[in-house]
């Protein structure tokens, strides 16, 4: 029991590294109780793999081979939660010997190990009591290690996070935020690669990514991926990119043909509205077993409990450029309508007052090209343009067409859907894609003219 005592004093000057610990255990465990072999074996699913050996591989031989045999009764020792005494058959060279040991499992918060010895004496009742607490310490070291590297993980992600959070803070742009963001993103996250997508009027789209370390502005169309992990409101996470629908597989490869893995975080406004997607792309393999193999590794809760955070970042910034945009075209339009106000309140003459109105109402909307139609009676005559002045037979027909949305749909005010309303003919004649109209009325309701913005 003495030395049990002293291996454990010992614990506490090794520092916080795992394999350290185990290295120590292993090795103290066979020293003090005379054994053959000692080990740690570490549970990784339904399986047991050799975390520490004494004596090291190299100078064992055939005796770690014991461990390996002795497999089954760490199992055994895990399910029932006890410090298990066994005793096994095992044949070698110099024929069949009885080998007897001790399984003594080590369950902590993050992982199970269990503590094995093996000898080919019987182990005396006061030399069980000893490996209890031996292996009783061994746990309570090794939760300590576990918790102080949790620890130590999270304090530097929040130190990461405020990083990003303070390189929100200094910039209102974008083009200067999601570049450096895009790449903290994929180190902090530990992808291969990272993009945001941003919901822009009908489509989401690919802006900023960042593979290997090296930022890129993107213009991939997004949509069809985007607005399902948008109207799930949940991250997604596909484990294998080639299992999804062939045009959402298409949207993903645009950027890079190889791709395995990917999540998407959904970006919503304070109030939910979209915003757009922040995507993680073949998550980077740590494991050290694992360095032969092709292919991303695991994605665990963990990597989306962060991402949210991440994600929840960066809605702000996009929220708050949002904010400023809508702003800054606040404040242009109320100059506009300034200006407006004091070129109309000078126009004396009825066509200086069609031709600023037009121009200034084009300009304000941002449109290519504007018609203003007032009303005769119970036709509608173009008489303002901006951009196009169509031929006078075009003129006609345009006439004739504003007229007749004007008595067939007195109930519309404003409609995006022009083209599909005047005919796509007529549309295509101009070159109009997109149509706005606009029903001007007077206080009582009664038609003034029509407003055509494309």
């Amino acid at each position: 029991m003495e030395k049990v005592l002293e291996a454990c004093a010992n614990l506490p000057s090794l520092g916080g590294e795992a394999p350290v610990l185990r290295e120590y255990l292993a090795e103290s465990a066979r020293k003090i109780f005379q054994a053959e072999v000692a080990g740690m074996l570490v549970q990784d699913g339904d399986n047991y793999l050799l975390g520490a050996v004494s004596p090291a591989v190299q100078s064992g031989g055939g005796k770690t081979a014991l461990l390996s045999h002795a497999q089954s009764f760490a199992a055994q020792a895990t399910e029932q939660q006890r410090l298990l005494n066994f005793r096994f058959a095992y044949r070698d060279l110099e024929g069949e010997k009885i080998y007897y040991g001790l399984a003594q499992p080590l369950v902590t918060t993050q992982s199970a190990v269990v503590l094995l010895v093996v000898r080919s004496t019987v182990f005396a009742p006061s030399e069980v009591s000893a490996f209890s607490v031996l292996g009783n310490m061994a746990r309570l070291t090794l939760e300590n290690a576990e918790l102080a590297g949790l620890n130590s993980v999270q304090k530097r992600d929040l130190n990461q996070l405020l990083e990003i959070s303070a390189d929100m803070g200094s910039t209102s742009r974008l083009d200067s935020f999601l570049p450096k963001f895009v790449v903290r993103a994929a180190e902090f996250l530990g992808f291969e690669r990272a993009f945001v997508a941003i919901v822009e009027t009908e489509e989401c789209r690919m802006r900023w990514g960042a593979s290997k370390g090296v930022p890129s502005r993107l213009d991939f169309d997004f949509s069809a991926v985007g607005r399902r992990v948008l109207e799930s409101k949940n991250p997604q996470i596909v484990e294998d990119i080639s299992q999804l629908a062939p045009h959402e597989k298409t949207q993903l490869l645009r950027w890079e043909s190889r791709l395995r893995q990917f999540v998407g975080v959904p970006l919503v406004s304070g109030e939910g509205r979209p915003l757009g997607v922040l995507g993680l792309m073949d998550k980077k393999t740590t494991d050290k077993r694992a360095t032969d193999k092709k292919g991303p590794g695991q994605i665990t809760p963990d990597d989306i409990r962060r991402a949210r955070a991440l994600g929840a970042e960066v809605a702000v910034a996009l929220e708050a450029a949002h904010n400023l945009q809508l702003s800054e075209q606040h404040r242009k339009r109320t100059e506009d309508l300034m200006e407006m106000a004091l070129d109309l309140g000078s126009a004396l003459r009825l066509p200086d007052f069609v031709k600023n109105f037009t121009e200034r109402v084009a300009g304000m909307i941002g449109a290519e090209c504007a018609i203003l139609a007032l009303a005769q009676g119970n036709k509608v005559e173009s008489v303002g343009f901006f951009g196009l002045k169509p031929e006078r037979e075009m003129q006609r027909k345009l006439n004739a067409a504003f007229s007749e949305y004007a008595e067939r749909h007195p109930e519309l005010k404003i409609t995006g859907n022009g083209v599909q309303t005047l005919g796509g003919d007529l549309a295509s004649v101009f070159g109009w894609h997109n149509l706005t109209l606009v029903r001007l009325e007077g206080t009582e309701g009664d038609l003034l003219g029509i407003l055509a913005l494309a």
